[in-house]
């Protein structure tokens, strides 16, 4: 993936506040800036009573349906009726704790853009290591209305989630203020930097 733009130093910039009419200064916003954010997260997390779940722990899979489920209903009722048409399901689904990110970002897709073999694949893969959905829904209501409803956009986002805290996700982005966690690239590395601290 294309780590340059997330990777380079986004300049200071004033804007307005929309509350109070007064001009603000944004924080400076660099790598090690959302790498210190995402960690005194997780620290913040790991004081509390209950600590926030954390990637690199076990977990128990999300209740719901698996992923097999979800890709074979979404084939229709001739899905999965073919051995090597399950074979590639069960392929394609293998790493997906359940069939939760499938399923919410077929949604996002459209009845058409997600009722094909290969596009399946290509989601289920995509989402392989998410614990749910709530990763990429989070990822693609900052990114706006009409984000995540192209294939690519929805591998890129279930790519970008994989292993990654969703909580993470807001708490830097709240920090990082409107513009700090709008574009695709700045996303990309703020899961990044959620992802196993």
């Amino acid at each position: 993936m294309n780590y340059v733009l997330a990777t380079m130093l986004i300049a200071t910039s004033v804007h307005a506040s929309a509350v109070t009419g007064q001009y603000v200064q944004a924080p400076t916003v660099t790598p090690q800036y959302i790498d210190t954010t995402a960690t005194q997260y997780y620290s913040a997390q790991r004081s509390s009573a209950r600590p926030a779940h954390r990637p690199e722990d076990c977990t128990d899979p999300t209740p719901g349906p698996s992923c097999t489920d979800v890709a074979c209903s979404l084939l229709g009722s001739f899905g999965c009726d073919e051995l090597s048409q399950s074979e590639k399901v069960g392929r394609a689904c293998r790493g997906n704790y359940n069939g939760a990110c499938l399923q919410a970002s077929c949604r996002r897709l459209g009845s058409f853009g997600c009722d094909e073999l290969t596009e399946i694949q290509r989601v289920a893969i995509s989402c392989q290591g998410n614990y749910n959905q709530e990763c990429t829904d989070v990822v693609c209501r900052k990114l706006g209305a009409f984000s995540c409803d192209e294939l690519s956009q929805a591998e890129t986002v279930g790519q970008a989630c994989r292993g990654t805290d969703a909580k993470c996700i807001v708490a830097v982005c709240a920090k990082l203020g409107a513009f700090g966690c709008d574009e695709i690239s700045e996303l990309i590395r703020v899961a990044d930097s959620c992802r196993g601290n």
